[in-house]
């Protein structure tokens, strides 16, 4: 049954891999949405890759400790927000908000860079500097903090596509942009990750350790978003490219009845 587990997920892990190339770099379909999504592919790519690797250490540098990788989790919400907003057309809107929320996410990997610079030039890590419970503590704070962020991005997205289906209904005449089925699947597809990440952080909170079933699970929900909805999402265009505003559609009638 292990050997199962390890070639389903060392094949999402490639597979997720391969595809976030695809969205980043891809030519036919290029576009910032699509790069926002291969990069937050690629997040959970590395989240996957980080605990699974089969090995402790790379030389002497410790890859088990916290902050040894970079540490990741406050990309998923912001990654996951922006490419909603930007295939909806409201980025803009909440600029600060991202912004904001993106210095605190590479913060939080600068704390790797720092930890590998003192091992590269000293040989020691940023234990040898701190202790143990700060270091616990700030990471712990940073899983609670992107764990409540990816609640609010979710809460925000769900918000922007009701306010983006009254728009349309309100002021455009092309009513086919509301077949948003997919942009849906890809919001929620992410609930499941959310629940079993709580419980998770819950178990962990009540004093837990080591790697448990939440994680297998949430493990097995990604690998379903990988194979599945991010590749439907990166298939459609932005959903304001194209469309007739219905004052623009009203004037055109309107010179093409007075001919």
């Amino acid at each position: 049954m292990e050997t199962v587990i390890n070639t389903i997920v060392w094949a999402a892990i490639i597979q997720g891999l391969l595809l976030s190339t695809l969205y980043i770099f891809s030519k036919r379909r290029r576009s910032l949405a699509n790069k926002l999504l291969g990069l937050f592919l690629l997040c959970f790519v590395f989240e996957a890759l980080s605990m699974w690797l089969p090995f402790e250490f790379l030389g002497k540098y410790s890859l088990g400790q916290y902050f040894d990788l970079p540490e990741v989790k406050i990309f998923f919400p912001v990654l996951f927000l922006h490419y909603v907003l930007e295939k909806l057309g409201a980025a803009k809107k909440f600029r600060n908000f991202l912004k904001f929320n993106y210095l605190l996410a590479f913060l939080m990997v600068g704390i790797t860079a720092v930890n590998l610079a003192i091992f590269m030039f000293k040989g020691e890590s940023i234990r040898d500097y701190f202790s143990w419970n700060t270091i616990s503590n700030l990471f712990l704070a940073n899983q609670y903090y992107a764990f409540f962020l990816t609640l609010a991005s979710l809460t925000v997205a769900v918000l922007q596509v009701f306010q983006y289906q009254d728009q349309i209904k309100n002021e455009y005449s092309d009513l086919g942009m509301l077949e948003i089925k997919w942009l849906w699947q890809f919001i929620f597809s992410l609930v499941p990750i959310i629940i079993m990440w709580g419980l998770e952080l819950v178990r962990i909170a009540f004093g837990g350790t080591g790697m448990s079933n939440f994680v297998f699970f949430t493990l097995a929900f990604i690998v379903v978003f990988i194979y599945f909805l991010s590749f439907r999402a990166f298939q459609h265009k932005n959903l304001f490219e194209g469309l007739t505003h219905k004052n623009d559609q009203d004037n055109t009638d309107a010179k093409k009845q007075g001919r």
